[in-house]
């Protein structure tokens, strides 16, 4: 195997640097190889040299040299793998791989700027993708974190006036990040309702516990404050207006008669 000119390119079969013009290869039939173009160089066709001046043309290149686009992909090292540069091997022979040197569409003093403008305007897409992408995985991570903590909370089934407090705190450390910009409208809302289940189940607690005073006085007196710290919860927003219309029915509900 060889590569016309000589300095153009390089040949790999079965993922394995060939040694050029050389019977030190080990291939076999079915072999696949493959036409690499150095740079400023293009795959042209691959050859067999069948001796005494004659050869046949078995694969040529699919795409054209002359293209403005490849000139620009080729310089930057981004042009994709030509297929027809791929060759398998189903019989023994004296293979070429052809390259052609492309020729520059425009003087070379232009190369540079040319250069900046694509370049920056490859960056210039992949900017804004790569923050969005950043401030996703940020939100997300921040969203896990403070949904751990009100699990935690919860995490023994029971409720007091210590949760109360850690609830409260949870509940500055969420409205705080979402106005920083450090998690989204819907992981807010989310966590929002997460910690206004949290907020019902204490004061469902507490109503509950208002059933057992005997004193209608006294009794009277603790469901106004009930109601009172519900309404605050609310007004605060701890409670969603769907909870806190529940505990208004259930604290309503109270016979406080007897």
């Amino acid at each position: 195997m060889n590569t016309n000119p000589s300095n153009a390119g390089s040949i790999k079969c079965n993922n394995e640097e060939v040694i050029l013009n050389s019977n030190l290869n080990n291939l076999f039939l079915g072999s696949k190889c493959i036409a690499k173009s150095n740079s400023g160089f293009h795959f042209s066709s691959w050859i067999e040299d069948l001796g005494n001046n004659a050869s046949r043309t078995i694969n040529s290149s699919s795409t054209s040299s002359n293209n403005i686009l490849e000139f620009f992909f080729d310089r930057l090292g981004l042009n994709s793998t030509d297929n027809n540069s791929i060759l398998t091997l189903t019989q023994s022979g004296h293979y070429i791989a052809n390259f052609v040197k492309i020729p520059s569409p425009i003087p070379t003093e232009y190369l540079v700027g040319l250069y900046s403008i694509i370049v920056t305007t490859i960056i210039g897409w992949s900017i804004p993708s790569i923050i969005s992408s950043i401030k996703s995985r940020r939100e997300i991570s921040m969203f896990n974190c403070y949904h751990k903590l009100i699990n935690n909370i919860y995490k023994d089934n029971k409720l007091d006036n210590r949760d109360l407090l850690q609830l409260n705190t949870i509940k500055g450390y969420i409205s705080d990040a979402y106005a920083k910009g450090k998690i989204s409208t819907e992981h807010y809302s989310n966590l929002k309702d997460e910690i206004s289940i949290l907020f019902q189940e204490l004061f469902k607690e507490k109503i509950n516990s208002l059933k057992s005073i005997l004193n209608i006085e006294d009794k009277e007196k603790q469901v106004g404050k009930v109601k009172d710290e519900i309404t605050d919860a609310y007004s605060k927003g701890k409670l969603t207006e769907l909870h806190y219309n529940l505990l208004k029915e259930r604290i309503e509900s109270l016979n406080t008669t007897n």
